[in-house]
């Protein structure tokens, strides 16, 4: 093994010779190139890692408590008549506040007739209804209805 790396060593040292370097510029050269390399496995070796950490992630909901399970996606008809606040919550758009405003006022009008009283809702605009048509219907309350439908 040791005559494996006195070769190496002649051949460089002839290498860099023929070049017309100085001893001490040989010198500095391996100690570059070999920070260079060491630097190389530190940068690919922290890619690496940061890849796995950024996957092992769902969603970016979920970096807030990384040991929370992920909410499913919504593939849900939700009853505004019937659903509770998580349910509304899970609404693309809807967070706690507009939530309770939405069952505050569900409970002053004792239920929704239609899609477009929700622009009542301080906060709730033309836009938003469009945004949360496909996944909200107005069911009647009756004991028979589920507050959450799926799709079929």
């Amino acid at each position: 093994m040791t005559d494996l790396f006195q070769r190496i060593r002649q051949w460089l040292g002839d290498t860099f010779r023929g070049w017309g370097f100085t001893a001490f510029e040989r010198k500095a050269i391996l100690v570059l190139c070999l920070l260079i390399m060491i630097a190389s496995g530190f940068r690919y070796y922290r890619n690496r890692s940061l890849a796995l950490k950024l996957t092992s992630f769902a969603t970016t909901d979920s970096l807030a408590d990384p040991y929370s399970e992920p909410e499913p996606p919504l593939h849900l008809l939700v009853d505004i008549n019937q659903a509770t606040q998580h349910d509304l919550e899970r609404l693309p758009g809807i967070g706690p506040v507009k939530a309770g405003k939405i069952l505050a006022l569900r409970d002053s009008l004792r239920g929704f007739s239609t899609i477009e009283q929700l622009d009542q809702v301080e906060g709730i605009g033309a836009k938003t209804i469009e945004r949360l048509r496909p996944f909200i219907v107005t069911g009647q309350r009756s004991p028979e209805t589920d507050s959450i439908k799926k799709l079929d």
